[in-house]
């Protein structure tokens, strides 16, 4: 028996965009950060402020034999904005031309919309995901 056959691709998904697409919890980084600290095993020298990191780098080097790996969810735009894909929450950037670039991005009506001086734009944790529950900001919570 002959089965009809399609002309169109079928495109392969990595498992690594179905676990972001689907927001899965294990891929955010255990702590209080957007990031994970973890023992350099090869070879990294980015610069923790580049204005890459964030975007099309995800880890850079964090003194001594360390690297900081980013939270997949923790995306830094060319628009002056940090967004969590996994809260779905956007805030301005400490970046020096964040509110300029939100500006000229969102017009000067919506920048009133985002958040200044978030917890999110320094990397802290926004979420209460595989936080330790040790510490003290995570028993704190806001309304």
């Amino acid at each position: 028996m002959n089965f009809p056959t399609s002309n169109i691709p079928i495109k392969k998904i990595k498992r690594e965009d179905l676990a972001l697409s689907l927001r899965h919890p294990l891929l955010i980084p255990q702590g209080d950060f957007c990031y994970s600290v973890l023992p350099i095993d090869d070879s990294v020298e980015v610069d923790p402020q580049s204005p890459r990191l964030g975007r099309d780098i995800r880890q850079a080097s964090f003194g001594g034999d360390s690297k900081m790996v980013l939270c997949p969810y923790w995306v830094l735009t060319d628009h002056g904005t940090v967004r969590c894909e996994h809260c779905h929450e956007e805030v301005l950037s400490l970046e020096k031309s964040a509110l300029a670039k939100a500006e000229a991005h969102f017009g000067t009506t919506d920048i009133s919309k985002l958040e200044t001086l978030s917890d999110l734009a320094d990397k802290l944790k926004i979420c209460d995901i595989r936080r330790e529950r040790n510490h003290p900001s995570s028993s704190v919570k806001l309304d």
